[in-house]
């Protein structure tokens, strides 16, 4: 017996808000998507995903596919640059080779776009499959846990410029510069 249903969905979905609470556009956005995809229609463009796709991943929790397709992106790159031909060949076909660039690099994005929300309900039956629909889940927005996570980060960073500037300048002021 399958729990894959849209109740179980939107559970996982809704940030995990209460029963009596109004549902976010959000929300309505992920129910209409879902029953799209469980009638069978897996292309449906998303442009949050489109725009912003590993960072779009990486706010759904979906960890795999946000470090699969910056890879897969950085191989056709390199694939391409291992066939370009000499100088000359080059030359007479640039247009051919910008156009590729260009495809190559839109790529990813347009297939973020066109195939996320199925992977994102894919993901969310994954969750289903393990039970993670039966406990009581807390109300974490995903955004301010992505960012508790970076900002000690970026903190560490900006101490670190910060000491290596002021060290350049102490240095340059010791020598008389």
């Amino acid at each position: 017996m399958t729990d894959h249903n849209i109740d179980n969905f939107m559970k996982l979905v809704t940030n995990h808000k209460g029963p009596t609470d109004k549902e976010s556009r959000s929300d309505q956005y992920y129910r209409k998507q879902y029953q799209k995809i469980m009638a069978g229609r897996v292309v449906n463009w998303n442009w949050a995903a489109f725009a912003g796709n590993t960072v779009w991943m990486l706010y759904r929790k979906m960890y795999m596919n946000a470090i699969v397709l910056p890879l897969c992106a950085i191989m056709y790159y390199l694939v391409l640059l291992l066939f370009i031909p000499s100088k000359e060949v080059f030359k007479a076909y640039e247009h051919l080779f910008v156009g590729a660039y260009i495809l190559l690099f839109l790529c990813p994005f347009v297939l973020s776009g066109l195939f996320s929300n199925w992977l994102y309900v894919r993901h969310i039956h994954k969750k289903i499959d393990k039970g993670y629909h039966h406990g009581e889940l807390e109300n974490i927005d995903g955004m301010s846990s992505l960012l508790s996570v970076f900002i000690p980060f970026l903190g560490v960073i900006s101490a670190a410029i910060i000491a290596f500037n002021d060290k350049r300048k102490v240095k340059r002021s010791l020598l008389g510069k």
